[in-house]
C-alpha cells in the first residue's frame, strides 16, 4: 500500500473513465464507513457534508465520464472505504483515472466539478480487470488535523453494488493502524544517501505519485 497525507482541507475524490470502442462503460463510485454510505444505489446526500455528484451511465469520446464524492473537513474521525464498481458487463479490462483535489462547499455552486489547478492528486490507469466488477481503491482517513489516502488495490468481493460489512470494518482499522506504524520511503531513501527535494525541476528522479510506476522503481534498484 502507499499513502498521502494533506492538511485538512475540503476535498473532492473522484474517478474519471471512457468507453471502450462502441462499448458503453458505467462505473460507480462509492464510499462507505459505519455512519455513511454515499453513491448511486444509496445517498447522494448527507447534509452539506458528503455530496455526491450523481451516476453516469456512459462515457463517450472525446470527454468519457466522471463521478466524484465532496467530503467536507468539517468530518471528524471518520474513515472511508473508497469503492469503484463496473455495472457494465464488460469483458475487458477498464482503464480509470483517481482525481483528488480541493474543493470549497461554495465552489460547488460553480458550473465545473474541478478546476484543474486545484487538483491534488491523479493516478491514472487504473484497472478493474475482466470480469471483476468491483475494486476497493483504499481508504480515506479523517481526524482533526489531517487527511491521510492510503491506497491498497485490493479485491474484497466481486459484487456491482458495494456495501459496509463487519469485514469493511476490520480492513479500515487494519489499513490505518498499519499505515501508522510502516516506514515512510522517503526515510529508507534518506538512509540511503539521497537527497529529497520539494520542487521536480531539482530531482534527477520524479518520485511524485502522478509519476512513480513499478518499473520506475524495478529500475532504481538495479
Amino acid at each position: 500500500s502507499s499513502s498521502y497525507v494533506f492538511e485538512k482541507d475540503d476535498i473532492l475524490v473522484g474517478i474519471h473513465w471512457f468507453n471502450i470502442d462502441d462499448d458503453r462503460v458505467d462505473l460507480d463510485l462509492k464510499i462507505i464507513s459505519n455512519d455513511y454510505s454515499i453513491g448511486w444505489d444509496c445517498n447522494y446526500k448527507e447534509s452539506d457534508k458528503l455530496v455526491f455528484t450523481g451516476d453516469v451511465t456512459d462515457a463517450p469520446y472525446p470527454n468519457g465520464a466522471s463521478e466524484y464524492i465532496y467530503i467536507s473537513k468539517d468530518l471528524n474521525n471518520t474513515i472511508f472505504s473508497i469503492k469503484v464498481n463496473n455495472y457494465t458487463r464488460n469483458y475487458d479490462d477498464i482503464e480509470y483515472d483517481i482525481i483528488i483535489a480541493k474543493k470549497s462547499e461554495k465552489s460547488l455552486e460553480e458550473n465545473y466539478i474541478v478546476d484543474p489547478n486545484d487538483i491534488i492528486l491523479k493516478i491514472p490507469k487504473n484497472i478493474i480487470e475482466k470480469d471483476r466488477f468491483e475494486h476497493s481503491i483504499g481508504n480515506i482517513i479523517i481526524d482533526n488535523d489531517c487527511i491521510k489516502i492510503v491506497f491498497t488495490d485490493m479485491v474484497t468481493s466481486n459484487r456491482s453494488t458495494s456495501f459496509n460489512s463487519d469485514i469493511e470494518e476490520y480492513l479500515r482499522k487494519y489499513v490505518s493502524n498499519d499505515s501508522n506504524i510502516r516506514c515512510s520511503f522517503n526515510n529508507y531513501l534518506k538512509r540511503a544517501g539521497a537527497i529529497i527535494v520539494n520542487d521536480r525541476n531539482d530531482a534527477c528522479i520524479d518520485l511524485s505519485l502522478n509519476n512513480i510506476n513499478r518499473d520506475m522503481l524495478i529500475d532504481m534498484f538495479k
